[in-house]
C-alpha cells in the first residue's frame, strides 16, 4: 500500500483545503471526514499543536489509521473506527484495556478515545507491522511474544473485555 501524505511546513494548521484534497486522496467519506477534522482539535486541544504531516498508515482491517507528526515533531497515531465497529468490540473495555497495558510499557499511550465511535489518539510507535510469517520463521519474534505475554500475566493488571473475531 502506498502512503499518501500531506505537508504543511510553515503552515500553523491543516486547511479545509489540505483536508479535502487528503480525504479525496484516501477515499474518506464525508463521516471519516468530519471525525478527522475532530480528531485534528482534539489534537490541538491536547497539545496545543497541530500535525504539519498527515499520513495514511498501512494496516487496518477495519479502521483507518494516520500517522501525524506536530510542529515540534511529536508523532501520533490517529484512528478512525470503522462504520458499524462499536456494534461488536466493546469501545469502553478496549480502552482500559488499552490504558492497561500502556501502564506496563507494552501499548502506545492512549491520549483520547471516543468510545461512540472507535476514534483514537495514541502515541506513535515507529516499528514494523508484523506478519504471521515473521512468528513462523524469527524465533525472536517468538521469543518477544513469550515476553510480553509474561508481562500481561504477571501484571496484575485487570482486562475487562476481550475480543474474538470469530465469534
Amino acid at each position: 500500500m502506498s502512503t499518501d501524505r500531506i505537508s504543511i511546513t510553515g503552515c500553523p494548521l491543516l486547511t479545509a483545503a489540505d483536508i479535502e484534497t487528503f480525504a479525496k486522496k484516501v477515499d474518506l467519506n464525508e463521516t471519516e471526514v468530519v471525525s478527522l477534522n475532530k480528531l485534528l482539535k482534539e489534537i490541538d486541544n491536547l497539545f496545543h499543536k497541530q500535525p504539519q504531516i498527515l499520513e495514511t498508515m498501512p494496516g487496518g482491517v477495519t479502521n483507518k489509521n494516520f500517522h501525524a507528526i506536530l510542529e515540534d515533531n511529536t508523532q501520533l497515531a490517529i484512528r478512525l473506527g470503522g462504520a458499524g465497529t462499536s456494534n461488536y468490540i466493546d469501545r469502553p473495555g478496549e480502552r482500559h484495556n488499552a490504558s492497561e497495558m500502556a501502564s506496563i510499557g507494552i501499548a502506545p499511550k492512549v491520549f483520547y478515545s471516543c468510545t461512540e465511535n472507535g476514534a483514537q489518539i495514541t502515541e506513535y510507535i515507529d516499528a514494523p507491522t508484523m506478519h504471521p510469517a515473521d512468528f513462523q520463521t524469527r524465533d525472536e519474534v517468538l521469543i518477544k511474544a513469550g515476553e510480553v505475554l509474561f508481562r500481561i500475566h504477571n501484571s496484575g493488571k485487570e482486562f475487562i473485555s476481550s475480543f474474538d473475531p470469530l465469534a
